[in-house]
């Protein structure tokens, strides 16, 4: 291989490879130099101790190694040839090597740089974009100074007033929904008290715009719904309101009777409801097993109890008015068939066709004479003789006979005390209120039976007296003691040492009234006094005056007053100022 052809191909490979300033050449093993390029040795360079020193045998393959000469560094790439161990070396200035290693990091700097600026600048585009509608949106958001708005960003203050103005919304919806309800009922009610004078536009008019489940033209027939016990039922410091029963029992009436026809409930406000049905003759036929499911279903869950009066069937809307009378009026049969009954008009017939409306005289007569003798098993048959006839009676001649019992019974308690030294005691203006307040036969039965054997027991043991002594002083004791959250019928009788049950029993007897109800009615009578008084809230009266259910104390004050204690305590105040 001549030499000269082996360096023009060193050279040739340089100048392809754009390494024209590197200095090539070719030494032997002394590190004489056998061949070199146009390009001359850095001065000072001692190749033998400089360089080959440092090479190692690399089998062919090119190696190198940075040397410096004097203020220079050099990039040494050798290539060892096995012939005459020639090396072929190349030396290469370092600031070149690394040019384009600079240029090429400048380079990536730059493109990293622009790809940051140009994703800033997307980022910015596309925030704008996106921020555009949300700070429109933000505009129309009103800032009412609740909170700190600063600590919050854009879309919470966003979220929170959609969230507010969803409430609003929703509130707005049920407020709608109440009045729409409210309307329906009002014009129910108007249906149901004037429907012969609705004509049938009208009708299918109010029918149409609030929904009423009444079907047109079809058999119809009413139901009229009174709640038994309801004076007790409210008095009771756990018990429901009225509203509260009445809606539970036209939510559950409705989806029953919905089983076979069309059904609407409407609360007449009056101590009753009113369902009208509407379907085939046969489906209304059923009313009554239907109306015993819904009283099992309210006890089951309420534990209360109704009484349901049913209409006949009649064909046309216009007659509502007609039969909603008619089932007022039969509703009061309840007297006779007793609480729980569902009375169909057939059940009533005899009793209306009824025109009787004297007591036999034989009947007066047996009361009357077993009071005065004494004799407790003839008075007890005659009132309940007395009752078996009531029974019979249309309600209003009911009514008329029963105020006749109660007058023929003052009378001859009063004939009884006029002519015996040791008189009964008993209060003939608290038994007629008693009697007056129950809603069935055989709860004034049981109040008669009540009173005659109490007339019996004192005449036999001479303690009416003492009976009277006893009231006045538990009526003194709850005057005493009324403060006391727990005073209650219990307390004073493990006061006194006796049955709480007797002395119950003699209080009622004596006064028409329980010993609860007399709490009550002194509680209430302190906190009139000091409601008018002004200087205590309405919590510290009823604290001082011994109730401690507040809801209780209100109910309780309404009802005897009229009133609520904040409105009697604004009335009083005005009727002072006047």
């Amino acid at each position: 291989m001549k030499p000269g052809w082996m360096l023009d191909n060193v050279k040739a490979l340089n100048r392809v490879a754009e390494r024209e300033n590197d200095v090539l050449f070719v030494t032997d093993g002394d590190g004489q130099v056998l061949m070199a390029g146009e390009r001359k040795l850095p001065p000072g360079l001692d190749i033998k101790k400089d360089l080959l020193g440092r090479m190692s045998s690399t089998d062919n393959a090119p190696d190198s190694f940075i040397h410096k000469q004097g203020e220079k560094e050099y990039k040494v790439t050798y290539l060892n040839k096995g012939l005459n161990n020639w090396q072929i070396i190349s030396l290469q200035d370092y600031d070149d090597v690394l040019g384009s290693v600079r240029q090429m990091r400048w380079t990536e700097m730059a493109v990293t740089l622009s790809v940051a600026l140009l994703a800033l600048l997307l980022s910015v585009l596309i925030s704008l974009r996106l921020y555009k509608p949300v700070g429109r949106l933000l505009t129309l958001v009103p800032h009412d100074g609740r909170g700190d708005s600063r600590a919050m960003d854009e879309l919470s203050l966003i979220t929170e007033n959609v969230t507010e103005m969803i409430g609003k919304l929703k509130g707005l919806e049920q407020e709608r929904a109440t009045q729409w309800n409210i309307a329906k009922v009002f014009h129910l009610r108007s249906l149901i008290s004037l429907s012969d004078s609705t004509n049938e536009d009208a009708f299918l008019r109010i029918k149409e715009q609030y929904a009423i489940d009444i079907a047109h033209p079809s058999p119809l027939r009413l139901a009229v719904v009174q709640l038994d016990d309801l004076q007790s039922l409210l008095l009771h410091p756990d018990s429901q309101t009225e509203t509260l029963y009445n809606f539970a029992i036209a939510n559950i009436g409705q989806e029953l009777l919905h089983r076979g026809g069309s059904c609407e409930v409407a609360d007449m406000k009056s101590g009753h409801l009113v369902l009208i049905a509407s379907g085939n003759p046969g489906y209304l036929e059923t009313l009554g097993e239907r109306f015993r499911e819904l009283q099992e279903t309210i006890l089951r869950f309420y534990r209360i109890t109704f009484t349901v009066t049913l209409s006949d069937t009649f064909d046309d809307y216009r007659l509502l008015t007609k039969h909603y009378n008619l089932a007022m009026r039969h509703s009061n049969y309840r007297m006779i068939f007793g609480k729980g009954a569902v009375m169909q008009p057939e059940m009533i017939l005899r009793n209306e066709r009824n025109e009787s409306f004297a007591i036999p005289k034989e009947l007066e007569r047996r009361l009357t004479e077993g009071l005065k003798s004494g004799d407790s098993e003839e008075t007890e048959q005659a009132i309940r003789s007395w009752r078996e006839l009531l029974g019979e009676f249309s309600f209003d001649n009911m009514f008329s006979a029963l105020l006749h019992l109660t007058m023929t019974l003052s009378h001859t308690l009063g004939e009884m005390n006029n002519n015996n030294l040791n008189p009964v005691s008993v209060n003939l203006q608290a038994i007629n209120r008693r009697i007056l307040e129950k809603e069935t036969l055989d709860e004034i039965e049981g109040v008669l039976l009540d009173v005659v054997r109490d007339v019996f027991e004192q005449r036999r043991s001479g303690r009416g007296d003492k009976n009277r002594l006893l009231v006045d002083t538990v009526k003194e004791m709850i005057e005493k003691h009324y403060v006391d959250p727990d005073l209650n019928v219990q307390k004073i009788a493990e006061m006194l040492k006796m049955s709480a049950v007797y002395l119950g029993q003699v209080f009622k007897a004596q006064e028409g009234t329980t010993v609860v109800d007399q709490i009550n009615a002194t509680r209430l009578a302190r906190a009139q006094q000091y409601l008018e008084q002004q200087h205590l809230t309405v919590v510290e009266i009823m604290e001082k005056v011994g109730f401690g259910n507040e809801s209780y104390f209100y109910r309780l004050f309404k009802r005897r007053y009229g009133a609520t204690p904040k409105e009697y305590r604004l009335k009083s105040a005005i009727d002072r100022s006047t």
